[in-house]
């Protein structure tokens, strides 16, 4: 904000001798803020609904990397950060569940860290809840995004272009990974793989009754761990 503001030619000079007063003739650095905040990102109703509007926007689409949603609502709270840092984590994740509306192994897995967060008597946070998506995700998909981030025309035609990258699933040349003819393979490979949390440890990938945490299961633990 500071970098865009300091290239505004007259506005600023002027905001900053504002600042200079007997007691501190060089101008004093809270009060360049104060002032640089409010004429860049004033606190108005107006800040507040342009938000709320790009924020509606924002929808994780089935196979998307989650880490890129949190990149856009992040990116979004700065951008308006006069009104965004009066949020509480209640509100925040909000924001969360309705970006996720749309895909319903994500809208269960934030009702179950809810639920999780509850039965610990933890505060649930936004970073928690990012950690377990990404985490969820790469049981599921790994690390590739199976979902194209672009929506329009232009992302459409380039689609037409003959792909000549490395398929994410199978390692061969020619395709992407979303067009990928081993893809509906790899994932039957996967089915049945229990993706949510422990309620034990709080770890993913596992359920309660197989937690190698508990003493019952110690004859299921694998040589070298370490609990």
């Amino acid at each position: 904000m500071l970098t865009l503001a300091l290239a505004d030619d007259g506005t600023t000079l002027d905001l900053l001798y504002k600042c200079m007063t007997n007691d501190w003739p060089k101008g004093l650095a809270s009060k360049v803020i104060e002032n640089l905040n409010a004429k860049f990102a004033p606190k108005d109703m107006a800040s507040k609904t342009a938000m709320e509007k790009k924020l509606q926007g924002i929808r994780l689409r089935k196979g998307q990397r989650p880490d890129k949603l949190f990149k856009k609502i992040r990116t979004v709270l700065n951008e308006y950060r006069s009104v965004s840092k009066g949020l509480s984590e209640e509100e925040k994740l909000a924001i969360v569940s309705r970006a996720v509306t749309k895909v319903k192994e994500y809208a269960a897995l934030i009702s179950q860290e809810i639920r999780l967060a509850e039965m610990n008597k933890k505060t649930l946070t936004v970073e928690m809840v990012e950690e377990a998506m990404v985490d969820f995700h790469r049981l599921t998909y790994g690390d590739d995004d199976e979902e194209e981030d672009s929506d329009d025309d232009e992302g459409n035609e380039v689609g037409l272009v003959a792909f000549c990258g490395k398929c994410y699933v199978c390692g061969k040349e020619g395709h992407k990974a979303d067009q990928c003819p081993n893809k509906t393979k790899s994932k039957k490979k996967k089915k049945g793989k229990f993706l949510g949390r422990c309620y034990n440890c709080g770890k993913c990938g596992h359920r309660s009754e197989d937690c190698w945490e508990k003493s019952d299961n110690k004859d299921k633990r694998p040589n070298g761990w370490k609990g």
